[in-house]
């Protein structure tokens, strides 16, 4: 939240802080450190369930037409049938 003079306030505090050393996490607000951590997000998924779902979401888009779908994501249709063999969809 916020936006660029701030970022910037931030930022020049921090370099006052550091004394033209490398710039630590201590040399950031308080505030700012809380909600980074509030914002980071879990351990990303696996390449393979995010291509499953994606690959369901364009073919519920394509109401389950292959030519569509295959047109969409920009692979061929034989593609599309291999990788959805492998997901089992």
């Amino acid at each position: 939240p916020g936006n660029v003079r701030e970022l910037m306030h931030i930022m020049e505090h921090a370099v006052i802080l550091a004394g033209g050393g490398e710039i630590q996490p201590e040399h950031l607000p308080r505030s700012l450190m809380e909600q980074g951590a509030q914002a980071r997000p879990g351990p990303p998924k696996p390449l393979a369930d995010r291509e499953r779902e994606y690959l369901l979401e364009t073919l519920e888009a394509n109401d389950w037409r292959m030519r569509q779908t295959a047109e969409a994501l920009g692979v061929n249709r034989t593609t599309l049938w291999r990788k959805m063999k492998k997901h089992g969809i």
